[in-house]
């Protein structure tokens, strides 16, 4: 990957090299492939994201709704949003 510098101009030269590093998916490939996760692991990620996905996604559909968060992080983050709300 290759971006042109232009009338000496480095830092926009190095925002469009961003840009491009961003928008081809190479960071996320790298830090993927920066150590083995075992296919089990890989697993059970997906199936945990899939579950925090279909609970935003409940969540969203119906405010009224009151299940629980699949994972304690998320749980805090929900109890930070609502006493932002709250002020």
């Amino acid at each position: 990957m290759e971006v042109k510098v232009k009338k000496n101009n480095v830092e926009f030269a190095l925002r469009l090299l961003k840009r491009k590093i961003k928008d081809s998916g190479l960071m996320v490939e790298l830090r993927e492939r920066e150590y083995y996760t075992k296919p089990s692991v890989k697993r059970a990620t997906k199936k945990k994201l899939g579950k925090v996905r279909n609970w935003m996604r409940q969540r969203q559909l119906n405010p009224d709704w009151c299940g629980e968060p699949p994972t304690s992080g998320l749980k805090e983050k929900i109890k930070k949003e609502q006493i932002s709300y709250k002020k």
